[in-house]
């Protein structure tokens, strides 16, 4: 019956993060009504919602006021490095019905239709808040974690040059960069997509302005990625049926025995799981036809034929888009 309120809890945490009620509690507890007359609401409404909130762990009450909780002032306020709220956004418009990219509230027409694929001036690439909660996806713990995996290669510490295809915010290219000092590289995306990413912001607050550049163009398609890199990275892009186009240009664009890491959402060989990849492979009946979740022996097979041979697999788990695997390929032809 758990599952039945899910609704619920994720509206009253949206609806918080629309009032930005858990910024408020990060300069100083309040009363309800302090809140109210802050954020111009109803007391009595407001007073229960901040009850509710209480009973379900993001806000506790000591003498009559609010306090956030340890997660809360962690992933719920503005004022945290970890902020969240752009990726429950994203998820309320999903769950909801509220987004104009495709939502899980026509999944019954998608189960008797088939795909329903968003238009492009809808889908996903394209929306500011989407972009947004992909960063904030990477900077909980992701990029981090990735970073840590792939600087422990001695191939690695030799890379003088990498590209980062489709990384919107630049977040990965920052701890790779981070982890490399004489790392340098170039962000690939399609156009438009890394300023709604912020992607310039983040390379100034994180100093690497000097070390890296961003180009625009269509990765997906046959295109020209530049030249003489050592690593070619990519994270959760590869779910194309047929990215025949993609692997061609990582290929071309990699030194003879550079490598390519592929960090991707995966799901088991058997398709039964692990339940967030199981959610995330269905939520593609919105995207298109051409778009599925792959197993780790899957994406093998897809890529060695276009001139890899796999190094090695390490997994994440516990993130955002279920179970994460890291994928290192050697250029072999």
């Amino acid at each position: 019956m758990q599952i039945a309120y899910g609704y619920q809890d994720l509206q009253l945490m949206s609806t918080a993060l629309q009032y930005d009620i858990f910024t408020g509690l990060s300069e100083a507890p309040k009363t309800a009504e302090a809140i109210s007359c802050k954020i111009g609401t109803d007391h009595i409404i407001t007073e229960k919602m901040l009850n509710a909130l209480v009973s379900i762990g993001l806000l506790f009450r000591s003498n009559g006021e609010y306090h956030n909780t340890e997660i809360s002032e962690i992933y719920l306020s503005q004022k945290s490095p970890y902020y969240q709220g752009n990726y429950i956004k994203t998820q309320k418009m999903i769950s909801f019905g509220t987004s104009s990219y495709g939502d899980w509230a026509e999944i019954g027409e998608a189960l008797k239709n088939g795909y329903l694929p968003a238009s492009k001036d809808g889908f996903r690439l394209y929306d500011k808040i989407f972009s947004l909660s992909m960063k904030e996806m990477a900077i909980r713990g992701e990029a981090q974690e990735t970073a840590e995996v792939v600087s422990c290669y001695p191939w690695f510490k030799d890379a003088r040059r990498m590209i980062d295809i489709g990384g919107t915010h630049g977040i990965y290219s920052i701890a790779l960069l981070a982890r490399n000092p004489k790392l340098g590289g170039t962000l690939f995306d399609i156009p438009g997509v890394t300023e709604l990413g912020n992607a310039i912001e983040h390379f100034k607050q994180y100093e690497v302005s000097d070390r890296i550049r961003i180009q625009n163009g269509n990765f997906f398609k046959k295109t020209d990625l530049g030249s003489g890199y050592d690593l070619a990275f990519i994270s959760n892009v590869y779910f194309l049926r047929t990215a025949d186009d993609l692997l061609d240009n990582i290929h071309d664009a990699l030194n003879s025995c550079g490598r390519f890491v592929l960090k991707n959402s995966v799901i088991r060989k058997d398709r039964n799981g692990p339940l967030i990849s199981s959610l995330l492979d269905l939520d593609m009946c919105f995207w298109s036809e051409n778009h599925q979740l792959y197993s780790v022996d899957e994406c093998i097979d897809l890529i060695e034929p276009h001139g890899f041979e796999i190094e090695n697999v390490s997994m994440l788990e516990g993130c955002c888009l279920g179970t994460i695997a890291i994928l290192i390929f050697k250029k072999v032809s």
